[in-house]
């Protein structure tokens, strides 16, 4: 009897399921056809990738050369997320084709895309929502532009949405070691997701789980101490910091004066409104339950607010939405107000928007799927949206995939082609954005970002900036008007008008030249 009865329901098990995962499949297989599409295109020299993939890849082959961890031609840097850059220097380290080595980081962030549409439909499952609301939301993101966008960018924006997924699935195992483990591998994936280890610290304290906190601390720093050592060794800090907050930073020292006032966050409580609203919003565009809503500005960030409510009303497991809460206030606070920079917030709430959506999807599902005809309606409204993901996707778009994804790249692309025939090799070409210019450049890049250099670090602080341009010899500047004027004009005391003289315009980007007789009334 109890053997007939096992018969009975592995089938019937089975039958649930497989079309569901079938279902997945497809829909996986169909993403990795368009990504891959791109992916030629970028190997064939169609698309360029974001300039600050660029940092990692010159990064790595410098390491892969024996010049030491740089970004340009002169300074020894962490200014870069760990694990990624780790993964640059193997590829190039082992591959010995530039275009090979690209190739094949960018088939990495397509595993770690298979890995995390797998850990997604895992945590979904395990969090007892209903079927539909798993297929639903798996294909749902695996569809989407958002996540195309993010896990092709060339950064370390893969691996980290990766891991985070892995540590909230983690959460169920109960196991604090196994959490710690990959916290630390999140913290090396991305910094930021210390965040959520102090969500997670506060949640288990307040739980009195005094020995698991000590476990996951333990954790981190042994996954972390190869990174320390590696930074203590080259006399660098431990945390790689935003070229946005550094350059912040340096207001703070000396209570500088910046142009335009409302882009200090020292001084002007807008700054932190504004950029909090666009935090708000990318979070809105990246969760894409809320996906419609996105093409309408600041609605997307009232719905986010109202849903983080209706997650907090809903959700029955109290300590995952109390270490999701603290973990998005937490990213809230750090990007509102100390990294300051709006072009962050897209890739950096790709992991909790994932998150965020699926909580919402369960719940709506949980809501609609107790009578037939709310769940045809739900059927139906999960078709159109899935639909609206592609017709919106950039990436099936050519036009588009090009003005999403090469932003800024053609014009650094273009300047720095034209100073290798143009300038002499022996040049030094100083640049705050460096990394299409070193990546391609025939000639010696200095980056001027306080970020990457320590001495342009002091000089952008005690305002000093032309003079250290002077005693770096600096032959040409690279960079867009606004940075020229906001980090090199509007930081040096002593600045005459005919310091630069702009020889040639890439689309955005401006090359000058630098006036070296100037340099000796700097000096005095």
């Amino acid at each position: 009897m109890n053997h007939s009865s096992s018969d009975h329901t592995v089938p019937k098990r089975s039958q649930h399921t497989d079309p569901h995962r079938k279902l997945i499949l497809f829909v996986v297989i169909f993403s990795l056809i368009v990504q891959s599409v791109y992916i030629y295109r970028v190997i064939d020299g169609d698309f360029f990738l974001p300039d600050d993939a660029y940092y990692y890849l010159s990064l790595a082959r410098n390491v892969s050369e024996g010049n030491g961890p740089k970004v340009d031609s002169f300074n020894n840097t962490t200014g870069f997320q760990p694990l990624w850059g780790a993964i640059c220097i193997c590829a190039f380290m082992l591959i010995h084709n530039d275009a090979m080595a690209v190739l094949s980081l960018l088939l990495v962030s397509l595993l770690a895309e298979l890995v995390t549409v797998w850990l997604l439909y895992r945590w979904m499952s395990d969090l007892a929502l209903p079927a539909t609301a798993i297929v639903l939301m798996t294909c749902w993101w695996t569809l989407s532009s958002q996540t195309m966008l993010n896990m092709l960018n060339g950064m370390e924006t893969n691996l980290s949405i990766l891991f985070v997924m892995a540590v909230y699935y983690s959460l169920k195992s109960k196991n604090a070691w196994i959490t710690g483990l990959l916290c630390g591998m999140a913290v090396l994936a991305r910094i930021d997701a210390l965040v959520l280890v102090i969500s997670i610290t506060l949640v288990w304290l307040y739980q009195r789980q005094l020995k698991n906190i000590l476990v996951l601390w333990l954790s981190i720093f042994l996954v972390a101490l190869p990174w320390m050592i590696f930074a203590s060794s080259i006399g660098k800090p431990l945390i790689p910091e935003s070229g946005q907050a550094v350059r912040l930073l340096t207001l703070s020292a000396k209570g500088l004066p910046y142009h335009p006032v409302s882009v200090s966050i020292w001084r002007n409580p807008a700054f932190h409104w504004r950029q909090l609203v666009s935090f708000v919003n990318f979070l809105g565009w990246n969760t894409i339950a809320l996906y419609p809503f996105s093409l309408f500005p600041d609605l997307s960030a009232v719905l986010v607010c109202l849903s983080i409510i209706l997650v907090m009303i809903r959700l029955r497991n109290v300590h995952t939405v109390a270490i999701f809460l603290l973990h998005i206030v937490g990213l809230i606070a750090a990007y509102s107000l100390f990294v300051g920079g709006y072009w962050f917030h897209f890739r950096y709430t790709a992991s909790i928007g994932l998150l965020f959506s699926a909580l919402l999807v369960g719940i709506f599902y949980q809501r609609v799927s107790q009578k037939l005809l709310t769940r045809i309606y739900a059927i139906f409204v999960s078709a159109g949206v899935i639909v609206l993901h592609i017709l919106f996707n950039p990436l099936l778009n050519t036009h588009s995939m090009g003005l999403s994804l090469t932003s800024g790249g053609q014009g650094f692309y273009d300047s720095t082609i034209w100073m290798n025939q143009n300038i002499p090799s022996t040049s030094i070409v100083g640049a705050f954005q460096t990394g299409i210019v070193s990546y391609y450049s025939d000639f010696s890049v200095l980056n001027l970002d306080g970020k990457v250099n320590d001495d342009a670090y002091v000089a952008l602080r005690d305002n000093t900036m032309w003079q250290y341009l002077c005693q770096s010899e600096v032959d040409y500047v690279v960079d867009w008007p606004s940075f020229i004027d906001e980090l090199l004009i509007r930081r040096s005391s002593h600045w005459e008008d005919d310091n630069l003289t702009q020889i040639k315009q890439m689309a955005e980007v401006s090359i000058y030249k630098v006036n070296r007789a100037n340099c000796s009334a700097a000096d005095k």
